[in-house]
């Protein structure tokens, strides 16, 4: 389904052959293909056979110069000028109206594909999410996530989202991790011999237990090792320093804090921080 094929014209030398591309997105459209080369028609008649391995190949658009920063009249001015409103327009347009930080969801695709490619079918996918309120429309491809906003101040349960996820794509993407920034008072508890640093409950969202930046945290991920990528230094430290910056504050601490969000039994989630930020003097 949805799937189409193009012939393309070669020049041959010796064994060598230059494939000339095709000049016109309009029918073949900018994406991913298989390329596949064809033996001769034999003397039989009976049609070339495909060689039994073909590369992916990825078909670019020309590089475009910087779009210029948008203004809240870009709608109306880009009418006026008759000026072509870019994908980058748009994205930065729509960041500037959000009022909240973004939750980012990374998404691993099951196909041989990166998510640029298939971004059309998980934002779909992702508007079957109830507790999603918006979507960004550029994803990013380096780091294969994408960018929702939330109806409400809540802690999204992640097995829900990825059932909700699955009525649409049929299982095309999986949900890794999921990173979200979340505003509060953090304090401090003894936990057998260890503290245990907390961030307080709302009229929307349970306790949070904070937890250390690891390996596993990292939402980030490498599309050529198809891994995580490397966690760094900063992030694997911020959760000692909360700790200091905590035990100067008994009372506890309003705190902006980023990080993954792990989800354990029903109604218990943890974070493993990755950075915060001190939004005010002690609670």
């Amino acid at each position: 389904m949805s799937q189409s094929f193009s012939f393309l014209a070669f020049q041959q030398t010796g064994t060598k052959l230059e494939i000339i591309g095709p000049v016109d997105s309009t029918y073949v459209p900018l994406g991913h293909y298989m390329l596949f080369i064809m033996s001769k028609t034999n003397k039989s008649g009976e049609a070339g056979r495909p060689a039994a391995e073909a590369p992916i190949i990825r078909l670019k658009p020309k590089q475009q110069p910087p779009a210029p920063k948008p203004t809240p009249l870009i709608r109306r001015a880009a009418v006026e000028q008759h000026v072509r409103i870019t994908l980058n327009m748009r994205n930065e347009q729509f960041m500037a109206e959000q009022e909240r930080a973004p939750v980012i969801v990374g998404l691993t695709p099951v196909r041989p594909y990166d998510l640029d490619p298939c971004w059309a079918d998980a934002y779909e996918a992702l508007r079957n999410i109830k507790d999603i309120a918006a979507i960004r429309p550029k994803p990013s491809q380096e780091d294969s996530g994408a960018f929702v906003y939330l109806k409400d101040d809540i802690i999204p349960d992640v097995d829900v989202w990825q059932k909700q996820l699955k009525e649409v794509d049929g299982g095309s993407y999986q949900i890794r991790n999921i990173e979200l920034t979340l505003s509060g008072v953090v304090t401090s508890r003894k936990v057998d011999d260890d503290e245990q640093l907390t961030l307080a409950p709302t009229s929307t969202r349970p306790l949070v237990v904070l937890a250390p930046f690891k390996a596993d945290s990292k939402l980030e991920w490498d599309n050529v090792a198809k891994a995580a990528k490397q966690v760094t230094s900063e992030e694997t430290c911020a959760y000692n320093n909360l700790l200091k910056t905590i035990a100067a504050h008994p009372s506890g601490l309003k705190l902006e804090l980023s990080g993954r969000l792990q989800q354990h039994e029903t109604g218990k989630y943890s974070l493993d921080v990755k950075s915060y930020i001190v939004r005010s003097g002690s609670a």
